[in-house]
């Protein structure tokens, strides 16, 4: 576990962890990726114990990917005290064919996301408030700016070129 700002910030130890894959960089596929697990298909339990005068940010959490080469599925519930994160993935298909492979990069990116995610403990009593979303009239991107495509962008300024 860190420590940030008198939060708790936890790390799930997965033994074999899901990680980004540099063949699906590319924009499009020509030819079949070959995506081996190397792995039988596994499931994993983490249990934490909640910290004494600490709650969890969030509550029970599912996410769930079905691919024809892999299905992840983690799921997280609270008994008292006591957090227990199950995570499963299933291996099936070996390669995905260059039709499949925008959606198979798009759920895969999401799994390596949900896989790294960590769990945040809060102190009991704290209050979370949302920023205000800013109304998106307000921003204007200057036509002179060599980043427009950067969401701070105000008065037609540009606060990364001045």
């Amino acid at each position: 576990m860190m420590e940030a700002g008198g939060f708790l910030i936890a790390r799930l130890p997965w033994d074999r962890q899901i990680v980004p894959s540099a063949a699906l960089s590319y924009a499009k596929r020509l030819q079949p990726m070959h995506v081996p697990s190397f792995h039988d298909s596994t499931t994993e339990i983490v249990r934490l114990n909640v910290p004494p005068g600490f709650v969890l940010s969030e509550g029970t959490s599912v996410a769930l990917t079905v691919l024809p080469q892999i299905t992840y599925e983690r799921s997280s519930y609270m008994s008292p005290g006591k957090l227990t994160v199950v995570r499963s993935i299933g291996n099936h298909r070996p390669w995905v064919s260059p039709e499949e492979s925008l959606t198979y990069k798009t759920e895969y990116n999401k799994m390596v996301k949900e896989d790294r995610r960590s769990i945040l403990f809060m102190p009991k009593g704290t209050v979370v408030k949302f920023p205000k979303r800013q109304n998106s009239e307000s921003i204007r991107i200057s036509e002179t700016c060599c980043m427009p495509y950067r969401r701070d962008h105000r008065n037609d300024v540009c606060t990364w070129c001045r």
